[in-house]
């Protein structure tokens, strides 16, 4: 993006380059919806201009990401492999998390990877089982070598997926604000500085690691809402 807001943000904060969605609706959360919708349009242009031929391309899950899915500009790219990040699960607000990795691939005209796990089991036990099938620990493999990773970043309010979509307890939630956790990002915790900070809920979830996502060559972090202001300054910072 060229505009000035675009180029002050980029020099604050390190970053290549910072797209900027502009919504008419006046701030408050009822709203919502029309910000997200902007967002997604221009994070799906973004996506194009990103994206380079053999690349290999992680997407993450939540209402942002599937407001990008459908605003996803047609494009065919040489040998581009699409991954899921995220293992299986529903909120009551957005499909399962597979549907936004079919759906950018088919955009993209891309190999699609999905996750065949739930994103979160019962027992830490059982995660570590899942995480050692062959077909399973191929297709996270694929994670610890990101060309691109795609994601979004979610607050801490009570209202947060993972907390209705069962991936961490409201106990765990208030547990890791008190440990500093000021986003969310991949189902895991970030303080900060970006840093995850390890819970219980980490030993049973089946998705890629922050460690990870920070190794990706190149980083589409795409948010909407000021109450995410907090967990962005985070993600940048890590």
């Amino acid at each position: 993006s060229s505009s000035s807001m675009s180029c002050d943000l980029c020099a604050k904060y390190g970053l290549k380059d910072v797209y900027i969605a502009r919504s008419r609706a006046p701030k408050s959360k009822s709203n919502r919806k029309e910000a997200l919708e902007q967002v997604g349009l221009v994070a799906g242009m973004a996506l194009i201009d990103i994206v380079s031929a053999g690349d290999t391309i992680g997407v993450a899950w939540g209402e942002t990401i599937k407001a990008m899915c459908g605003a996803v500009p047609r494009q065919s790219f040489e040998n581009v492999t699409v991954c899921q990040m995220i293992g299986s699960m529903v909120s009551d607000r957005v499909p399962a998390s597979e549907d936004c990795t079919i759906k950018i691939a088919n955009r993209l005209d891309a190999q699609c990877y999905t996750l065949h796990s739930p994103a979160s089991l019962s027992s830490a036990q059982l995660a570590a089982q899942l995480r050692s099938e062959p077909m399973i620990a191929n297709q996270l493999g694929r994670l610890k070598n990101l060309d691109l990773a795609v994601f979004s970043i979610g607050n801490t309010d009570h209202t947060t997926h993972i907390v209705s979509a069962g991936i961490a307890s409201a106990a765990e939630l208030d547990q890791a604000v008190q440990a500093g956790a000021k986003g969310i990002v991949c189902c895991r915790f970030i303080d900060a500085d970006g840093q995850q900070i390890n819970l219980p809920s980490d030993e049973r979830t089946v998705a890629i690691t922050v460690a990870e996502l920070v190794a990706a060559k190149k980083k589409l972090l795409v948010a909407a809402g000021e109450d995410r202001a907090d967990a962005v300054l985070a993600a940048i910072k890590g």
